[in-house]
This record gives C-alpha cells, sequence and structure tokens, in this order.
C-alpha cells in the first residue's frame, strides 16, 4: 500500500482556511434559520440570559463529548488494542489513534461519527426540555465544529483509490 494523500489538520494553512471557510458558512446558515424560527414564532420557555448560559454550556460541553466519541468509535472500529489519546493542540481538541490504520469505510465512520450522535443526543435533549431553538442552534454550533472532520471525510471519499486511511499525530494518510 502506498500513500496518496497526506492532509495534515494542523500544519497545512490551505486546510485551516477550508475549515475557516467552512465553520463561517454553518454559523451564517445556522444564524439565518434560527431568524427564520424566531420571526415564525418558534420561541423557547426559558429567559434570554438563562438561554444564552445553557447555549454556552452545551457547546463547552460538546468539545470533550465529541473527542471521547472518536475515541470510543476508534476503540470499537480500530484493531484490538487500538490506543486512543485525547488532548489539545493549537485551539483544538483531539482524539489521535496514531499509525492506526482502518477501512477507508471505518475510519470515515470514526471522523462523522460525533457529527451524528452528539448533534442527535443534543438536538433530542432540547427538544425533551421543548426548546426546540436551542436545539437548533447547539446543532449548527456543533456541527460547525466538526469542519475538519467533514472536510476530511470528503477528501476520502473523493478519493476513489484510496482502501484504507492511516491516522496521524497531525491528520490523516490516504492509503491506497
Amino acid at each position: 500500500m502506498r500513500t496518496l494523500c497526506e492532509i495534515d489538520v494542523l500544519g497545512d494553512e490551505a486546510m485551516r482556511r477550508r475549515m475557516g471557510g467552512f465553520v463561517l458558512v454553518v454559523l451564517v446558515v445556522g444564524a439565518a434559520v434560527a431568524l427564520v424560527l424566531l420571526t415564525s414564532g418558534v420561541r423557547d420557555a426559558v429567559a434570554p440570559p438563562v438561554w444564552a448560559a445553557l447555549l454556552l454550556t452545551l457547546s463547552l460541553v460538546a468539545l470533550p463529548l465529541h473527542e471521547l466519541v472518536h475515541a470510543a468509535a476508534f476503540k470499537l472500529l480500530g484493531p484490538p488494542g487500538t490506543r486512543v489519546r485525547l488532548g489539545a493542540q493549537e485551539g483544538m481538541l483531539y482524539a489521535c489513534a496514531a499509525g492506526t490504520l482502518l477501512s477507508r469505510r471505518r475510519f470515515m465512520a470514526v471522523l462523522v461519527a460525533p457529527a451524528l450522535l452528539a448533534s442527535v443526543a443534543f438536538f433530542l435533549l432540547c427538544v425533551a426540555a421543548s426548546l426546540p431553538l436551542l436545539a437548533w442552534c447547539c446543532g449548527a454550533m456543533h456541527l460547525a465544529g466538526c469542519a475538519g472532520d467533514l472536510i476530511m471525510a470528503g477528501a476520502i471519499w473523493r478519493e476513489r483509490g484510496c482502501s484504507h486511511v492511516r491516522d496521524t499525530e497531525r491528520g490523516i494518510e490516504l492509503m491506497g
């Protein structure tokens, strides 16, 4: 197997610009939809300061939860003995299983698991608490935080010659 492409999330300025653009688009679309919801009469049953505190709290809880979902997915989908290291670097939390080689589909599942599972969990929690606007805003903010994961999953999807993906200290290597 040979390396087809390396994606360096931390050191590649073009990648960081793509991530920033993705975050901006998701937040702008999220805010626009929230505004439409507000103008159509959707309201949450809490005072604005409480709502803002809930949004901040859930957004902060989402950060480590997101990485724990990655870690669990690595452990579940990786080979026996897969070691996952959690950490923070350059303003980002991360779950790293450096050197772990997974099939293309399994690695994509590791990448998108938090976008699906954590977003759905927060959405259901907020809807159950009769906070539909908060549910939408938390979902949009969390999805924006998934920028790097979703961009890497897209790169794997587009590289048809890729059969496996190796996790690295700084990103991933697409192998074929």
